[in-house]
This record gives C-alpha cells, structure tokens and sequence, in this order.
C-alpha cells in the first residue's frame, strides 16, 4: 500500500488533472482491487469491469472528490459497486424467471398450423383425382 504523504500528493495532483498521477494511483491500487473483485464475483470478466468503472469514476470526478485514505475510498467504492452489481443480477434472474414462467405458447396455433397442412393437404388430393375440383 501507499503510504498516506505519497497518496495525499497523487490525488492532489489528480484533482488538477495530472493524468501522471492517475495512472500511478491506477497502478498502485488496481491489481489489489481486482482480487478482491474476482473474490466477491467469481468472474474475472465482471471484477475488471467494476475496478474500471471505479477509475473512470474517479477520473470524471476528480476535481470534486474529497479523499482522505486513497485505499478506504477504493475499497468503499469497490463494495458498494459489487452489491450494485449483485443487485442487478438478482433483479435480471428474477426477471427471467417470471418472464420463463409467464410464457406459454400458443397451442391453438401450432394446432391451427397443423389443421392448415391437413385442408391443404386435402385439396391437392381433391385437384388432383377429381375433375370437378379443377379450376
């Protein structure tokens, strides 16, 4: 970790867009976020997500955050990220299951369907071996 002097230093720099300073704040905070990501989802896929969307977070609002421990933010925003993340996949399951529960389909038509194949069907044979039946 970063000692407190040397992080105060990064995110003032950060804080008047020294782009210097965020890809060290990135470097020395990332790869320790990402475990803890991938420990909490089980996906290596979703935790680099949410670490990304934490700096691009932090990029966009670095002029008006105000951070006194660089690692207790990050792991802050980190937990709160993957409870949002957590949240939407239990609202999405939940919205699939209902959605796979409410359909049913439609057997009046598939039987329809197989009623249409039959009459016509039926006048083919018709057309064919009745000479009253052609047009």
């Amino acid at each position: 970790m970063v000692e407190q002097e040397q992080f105060d230093e990064l995110f003032f720099r950060l804080k008047s867009g020294d782009k210097l300073a965020y890809e060290k704040i990135y470097h020395l905070y990332s790869k320790d976020l990402l475990q803890l990501a991938f420990r909490k989802t089980r996906d290596k896929i979703t935790a680099e997500d949410l670490v990304q969307n934490i700096f691009i977070s932090i990029w966009e609002k670095r002029e008006s955050l105000n951070v006194q421990n660089g690692w207790a933010y990050l792991y802050g925003a980190l937990k709160y990220a993957i409870i949002n993340h957590i949240r939407a996949q239990v609202m999405q399951d939940k919205f699939i299951s209902a959605s796979e529960t409410n359909y049913m389909p439609d057997q009046q038509s598939s039987s329809s369907l197989a009623e249409l194949h039959e009459l016509l069907a039926l006048q083919r044979c018709c057309r064919y071996h009745s000479p009253y039946c052609k047009d």
